[in-house]
């Protein structure tokens, strides 16, 4: 999805988003999380100020920016439930027990 964003210089000097809007809000970026650069693309991990996730990619060639992934925080915290419950396999006892 395509998306209009802002940016500033970081600490090298290169640009970084600062935010962006997507469905007509303005989505300030609290925290930028990682970034993935290569010969001609760009990926940035970011928060906002609600914690909820996203990937932006910038596409050096067409100058254009895309939303790659979005993810709230209550869906992080789902998912990392999710991930942490133990699974359910019986005993290696061969009784069934568990």
């Amino acid at each position: 999805m395509q998306v209009i964003v802002t940016t500033r210089a970081d600490h090298r000097g290169e640009e970084v988003p600062s935010g962006f809007e997507l469905d007509g809000r303005t989505i300030e970026v609290a925290e930028l999380m990682d970034e993935w650069r290569g010969e001609e693309d760009t990926y940035f991990k970011l928060k906002d100020g609600s914690g909820s996730l996203y990937i932006l990619h910038f596409d050096e060639k067409r100058g254009d920016w895309d939303l790659t992934m979005f993810q709230t925080e209550r869906g992080q915290a789902v998912a990392a439930e999710l991930n942490l419950k133990p699974s359910r396999r019986p005993s290696q006892r061969g009784d069934g027990a568990m």
